[in-house]
């Protein structure tokens, strides 16, 4: 897939289509059960067990806009879906992602908008994301602070309009 920006529409995983590279054949997305696992030919896309340390020590330092909402969508509080927190998915780890309704929620904080490099970043891995047939919805810390109650709101219905 070299360097290219994949966005939801020109990716082949989109489209349903199978890549053959060389010898290699790469298959969209299969998905697997409640877990969410997405599996592009054999290799596995989410949960890595290489970023697991990561995930747990993001998990158990989490700031404090994320500690607010997961408190409002943990334990199946909206919708009945499962939310889990710092969840891989390739090589990026999720604030927090749904898997029945295929949503990924990222909270925006300062450290997000201190240089280009971090927004060229924070593109890149929403375009990988989103090529996956995932949807991405951000918040920043404010909305937070000072609309909690709207961002709730705003996911509940991201996750019926996806909610099979």
């Amino acid at each position: 897939l070299g360097n290219h920006f994949l966005t939801p529409s020109n990716s082949p995983f989109a489209r349903g289509r199978t890549i053959r590279k060389g010898r290699s054949i790469i298959s969209p997305p299969y998905e697997g059960g409640d877990k969410g696992e997405v599996r592009i030919g054999m290799t596995l896309i989410f949960t890595k067990q290489s970023a697991t340390k990561t995930r747990k020590r993001l998990r158990n330092t989490m700031p404090s806009a994320e500690i607010l909402l997961w408190l409002q969508i943990k334990g199946r509080q909206i919708n009945g879906c499962k939310f889990r927190r710092q969840y891989g998915i390739g090589k990026y780890i999720v604030d927090f992602y749904c898997p029945k309704a295929k949503l990924a929620i990222e909270i925006d904080g300062d450290s997000h908008f201190l240089d280009k490099q971090s927004e060229l970043y924070d593109k890149e891995r929403q375009y990988y994301i989103e090529s996956l047939g995932l949807r991405v919805i951000r918040f920043l810390n404010t909305d937070i602070y000072n609309s909690l109650e709207a961002v709730v709101e705003e996911i509940k219905e991201a996750t019926e309009k996806n909610h099979p």
